[in-house]
């Protein structure tokens, strides 16, 4: 298939990082793993993981990153890296194939950053003055 006969999608994503932050984070438990045994279930981690990455064939643009000398690239084929457990669950459920070679698994808190991110929205909705409203569009909350 040419590229002309392709359907692209263009997404702005507005308040990306105060929404990610909602997410649960790793919290101040952390173990080591030097060498993960084989068929750990990848599902039952949740940290930051040295592993070998295969992508699969019918990827027109990889979905996990990898940083060479001079860029950041998102590769097909196999190769090894650092990755957060969340990235590689969202890349096995599109066809990867990983095995974790070592990494540290975290206790998973919840609700981090919530309340900061409901309070900076509610001043977005309804700022008092200027510097209220600069001050939130930089600090924005959930769209």
């Amino acid at each position: 298939m040419s590229d002309s006969n392709r359907t692209y999608y263009y997404y702005d994503v507005n308040s990306l990082y105060p929404f990610a932050s909602l997410n649960d984070l790793p919290g101040l438990q952390c173990t080591y793993y030097q060498v993960v045994q084989q068929n750990t279930n990848l599902y039952e981690l949740f940290g930051f993981f040295y592993c070998k990455v295969k992508s699969p064939d019918n990827l027109y643009l990889g979905l996990l990153p990898k940083r060479t000398e001079t860029s950041l690239i998102f590769p097909g084929g196999s190769w090894e890296g650092w990755y957060y457990s969340e990235e590689l669950k969202f890349a096995v459920a599109h066809g990867y194939e990983v095995e974790i070679i070592k990494g540290y698994h975290f206790d998973r808190v919840s609700n981090v950053f919530n309340e900061f991110v409901q309070e900076i929205y509610k001043v977005k909705c309804n700022p008092k003055n200027v510097t209220m409203a600069t001050g939130s569009k930089y600090l924005k909350g959930p769209q």
